[in-house]
């Protein structure tokens, strides 16, 4: 089924990020050259992610602390040896232990 553009009031679609919006030959850019009053967005929730991953590399303190704790997932997610000690240590002090995926 064709579907005209030209009658049509509204239409959305959605791509990977840079396939949608490469400069040359994304496809939002081929549809610009061949509708030039369409309207482009970016998807918001990616777009908050590279805005909160902009701030995160700007901010020292933040940016530091994103590493460590990266580093401290791999030690313990890797290691049979290393997560058997931390579960250890956690029955000891009587805490409860969460397993949480990457961040």
């Amino acid at each position: 089924v064709a579907i005209s553009f030209r009658t049509v009031s509204a239409v959305w679609f959605g791509y990977q990020a840079l396939a949608m919006l490469e400069k040359h030959s994304g496809v939002a850019r081929r549809f610009l050259s061949v509708y030039p009053n369409i309207i482009i967005w970016h998807c918001m929730n990616h777009r908050l992610e590279l805005s909160i991953g902009d701030a995160i590399s700007e901010v020292a303190r933040v940016n530091h602390f994103q590493s460590f704790m990266d580093k401290l997932y791999s030690l313990y997610s890797t290691s049979p040896k290393n997560k058997r000690e931390l579960k250890e240590c956690a029955q000891e002090l009587d805490i409860q232990m969460n397993k949480i995926g990457r961040i």
